[in-house]
């Protein structure tokens, strides 16, 4: 099983939703602020109106 060790999210100025609507990780189960993963080592970047976020998940 592989796991991720780094992520990289694109945020454009454009908001989409819905009940149906993907989301950025899917159905992970993490309901509260207390489960949620943390990134460390992050890099914030602007890529023309978009903006890049990377770190590594400790």
């Amino acid at each position: 099983m592989a796991t991720i060790q780094k992520m990289m999210a694109f945020i454009a100025p454009k908001i989409i939703g819905g009940i149906y609507a993907s989301t950025l990780v899917g159905d992970l189960d993490l309901t509260a602020m207390t489960d949620a993963l943390q990134l460390k080592g992050i890099e914030v970047q602007a890529i023309a109106e978009d903006i890049l976020i990377e770190g590594y998940l400790s």
